[in-house]
């Protein structure tokens, strides 16, 4: 992550607002470097018709010029040069093309965000104000575009490689070879864990307490969940759904999340499990069980932990566990669960 000076200002001096105006229009070049094409430029030297560069444009989330705008450089054509020869390579489909697009897009679009956001909480927290903070950043970020392009390179890689073996060979061995079209691919445990009333208990926050509230959230729920062997699906405010191929991890890390109302977190917080196929699509995952684990955790008492039957099952055996049977419930599109309570969560002593 780029590191920001944080110079003493025991006076921050008032926004100039002419000069802010400039560095808004700099950024761009800053970053992206001169602009020399145009659409009808990047067209024509890059094999992309212009109806398939408006639809790029639209995938990406990307603000889409008049087809005579320079608003292109080099590494705009570079980029449509090598999707051109990808996309006839793979012969992907104009779906195909626009699927691979926008998932990419949406993962850089969230990063991008984080990344800003995060520094500008960081010199906020030592002092800056939020205008000088978001100024600071605005006039040295750029500056770090090649550092943080290494470290994403880097951990791109390891990310890739790990989805790799989660979604192919050990999709595998997990489920089984036998396919079935009707079936959901992806066989694993889906978590989910989320504070008991948000809106009540962060009423009367400032910005301030609002973000340091959302961040200690935020920062307790990964390292827990990540530490157990789990990825995180979603990430927000107030909950968090992550998936994991080992049944046990999964409840064990629904259990400390569920704790952590009671281990200085200021507010209660209730977690769900389910065992089932689903399928994913840009990140995210799909799938009864998905929508079941989302009616269950709702429910789940404070500092509980609600299971469905097929969690249960696979955790029948295993002495660490003990589950209380809840009454059934009738669920709108699922039919009826009866799902169980968690009551014993121990980690056993290793040999």
């Amino acid at each position: 992550m780029p590191a920001v000076p944080t110079p003493g200002l025991p006076h921050e001096p008032p926004v100039d607002l002419a000069a802010l105006s400039l560095l808004d229009e700099q950024i761009d070049q800053n970053i992206l470097g001169e602009p020399g094409y145009s659409p009808a430029d990047l067209a024509y030297l890059t094999g992309w018709t212009l109806e398939e560069l408006n639809d790029i444009f639209v995938w990406s989330g990307l603000p889409n010029p008049y087809p005579s705008e320079v608003a292109y450089n080099p590494s705009d054509r570079e980029g449509l040069v090598l999707l051109k020869q990808g996309a006839d390579r793979e012969g992907l489909s104009r779906e195909e093309l626009g699927t691979l697009i926008r998932s990419i897009s949406f993962a850089m679009a969230k990063l991008a965000t984080s990344e800003i956001e995060s520094l500008v909480y960081r010199l906020t927290k030592r002092g800056m104000s939020d205008t000088a903070a978001r100024l600071l950043v605005a006039e040295y970020a750029p500056s770090q575009v090649e550092s943080s392009i290494e470290l994403m390179d880097v951990l791109w890689r390891r990310h890739f490689a790990a989805a790799i073996h989660r979604l192919t060979t050990r999709a595998i061995l997990l489920r089984g070879v036998s396919d079935n079209a009707h079936q959901f691919p992806l066989m694993v445990a889906v978590g989910v864990a989320q504070i008991v009333d948000f809106t009540s208990v962060t009423a009367g926050f400032g910005a301030a307490d609002y973000i340091q509230f959302v961040q200690d959230f935020n920062d307790r729920i990964a390292d827990i969940v990540v530490a157990a062997g789990g990825r995180i699906v979603k990430l927000t405010g107030d909950q968090v759904m992550w998936v994991n191929a080992q049944a046990a991890a999964t409840v064990e890390t629904a259990a400390k999340l569920a704790a952590l109302g009671g281990e200085g977190f200021l507010a209660p917080i209730q977690a769900a499990v389910t065992w089932c196929r689903l399928v994913a699509i840009h990140g995210h995952v799909f799938g009864p069980g998905v929508n079941l684990v989302n009616h269950l955790v709702g429910l789940a008492p404070a500092g509980g932990v609600l299971l469905d039957s097929a969690a249960v099952e696979q955790l029948a055996q295993n002495p660490k566990f003990q589950f209380e049977a809840q009454p059934e419930i009738e669920i709108n599109g699922i039919g009826t669960v009866r799902p169980s309570l968690l009551q014993v969560a121990q980690s056993l002593p290793t040999a």
